[in-house]
């Protein structure tokens, strides 16, 4: 990774740096624990024991994969392409909540956040939860569907995901966990911040992408069908950080007959 800037947001608004030049999956594997906790609880066990000893058992692809599979697909957000986004070096720092802005979530939620009256600051939309909930603690009594943010303990030791956008760091993952800290009286938070180093932004697009493009090529009848789904496969893969080991993977490696053959020529017109 390159040296972080000395002028980042984040680095001047840090109370304190814990370590720069993060590894990327270091950063996935603190989204997935909050995320496998949440789904799961975390007090799972497997083979390899808790969700920290499951994971740190896992290879790089596999850890990517699933950062993939929970972020993509059960998720539906871009946590994926954000961690593994070249443009971005990543941080271990502690923030004031007042230093990060919140992020856009369900519509009636967002209207709320971004008023007049709130402007993004995770501590002011605190103190309207803080009066809301006193004033509706019956957890059925919601007239403004915010259950969703009723103070619960936070999972020991995750860190939130931050990224800087026009001099502003703005919470990417951690939405309900950063005001939950405000509403239980924390000044300051724990983040994964992503900064701006320069680079062209640029991020994997994830080994399901290629290999649903395979199949499909597989299941076409027609030439020019074909010749779409190969062209998209270039598109993406040219746009990726991942996309001529997986075409080589999944093409090559895993397939047959014509289409070993083709994933061959894409992998010839890639370079």
């Amino acid at each position: 990774m390159t040296e972080i800037s000395n002028t980042s947001e984040t680095k001047a608004k840090a109370l304190h740096v814990y370590g720069e030049n993060v590894p990327r999956l270091e950063v996935a594997r603190a989204y997935l624990k909050v995320e496998l906790g949440n789904i799961f609880g975390t007090n799972i066990q497997s083979d390899n024991g808790s969700i920290d000893n499951s994971l740190e058992e896992l290879n790089d692809s596999q850890v990517t994969r699933l950062l993939e599979a929970v972020s993509y697909t059960y998720r539906m957000n871009g946590t994926f392409h954000k961690v593994t986004d070249e443009s971005l070096d990543w941080m271990d720092v502690e923030l004031p909540i007042d230093a990060i802005q919140l992020t856009k979530v369900e519509p009636h939620i967002s209207e709320i956040i971004y008023s007049s009256g709130i402007k993004r600051n995770p501590l002011a939309f605190a103190a309207l939860l803080g009066d809301y909930f006193a004033d509706h603690p019956d957890i059925d009594d919601d007239p403004r569907r915010l259950n969703q943010f009723r103070p619960k303990p936070l999972i020991q030791d995750t860190r939130l995901i931050t990224s800087e956008l026009n001099d502003e760091i703005e919470i990417f993952d951690g939405n309900h966990r950063l005001v939950s800290a405000a509403l239980l009286g924390a000044e300051s938070v724990r983040a994964y911040a992503g900064i701006p180093n320069g680079k062209e932004s640029i991020s994997m697009k994830g080994d399901s992408v290629f290999l649903t493009l395979r199949l499909q090529y597989e299941k076409a009848v027609s030439p020019e069908e074909r010749e779409y789904i190969i062209e998209t496969c270039i598109l993406l893969a040219k746009s990726s950080t991942d996309g001529y080991r997986a075409i080589q993977e999944y093409w090559v490696n895993h397939g047959s007959g014509g289409v070993v053959r083709e994933g061959n020529a894409i992998l010839s017109r890639l370079g």
